[in-house]
């Protein structure tokens, strides 16, 4: 066993999308992030800035994880997310799992969502996956659905 650790870098901010820039916040983070969780405000204005400011932040080759997109209790991150994508942008929803809907940059969003059906698919311990693979048997149609112009896994 080595004695070295992994380095890992995490970046922790508490502000709102309203009072930072993406040219600050790339200029914090050193590199475009891969993966970035909107989990804060559930106002509708909130929300659409958080993922302005983040479509204009990842990576090519990131991903964006909407947390309680269709809850019910959070009528404005849906209404965000909806009004979001009612234009053609540079990410799309790729998966809605758990009460989040993940959305990806549109060069990687294919590939994103075959790793994510192949990681449910493989998974042999969550019931959820069991469910998953039942409904996949009786079509594509159970498992994927459109929205805004994108195949969506439903898992």
């Amino acid at each position: 066993m080595s004695s070295e650790t992994a380095s890992v870098d995490v970046c922790l901010l508490q502000t709102l999308s309203s009072e930072c820039t993406a040219s600050e916040l790339l200029e914090l983070l050193g590199a475009r992030p891969r993966f970035i969780s909107v989990d804060g405000s559930h106002e509708c204005d909130d929300v659409f800035l958080d993922l302005v400011l983040c479509e204009q932040l990842v990576s090519t080759k990131g991903m964006i994880a909407i947390d309680d997109f269709l809850n019910p209790v959070a009528l404005g991150v849906n209404e965000a997310v909806h009004k979001f994508f009612a234009f053609p942008r540079l990410v799309v929803p790729v998966a809605y799992i758990s009460n989040k809907l993940f959305v990806a940059h549109r060069s990687v969003a294919e590939k994103y969502k075959q790793c994510i059906e192949d990681s449910i698919v493989g998974d042999k311990t969550q019931p959820e996956s069991e469910k998953f693979r039942t409904s996949l048997s009786h079509g594509r149609q159970k498992v994927e659905q459109s929205l805004w112009g994108s195949k969506v896994l439903i898992g």
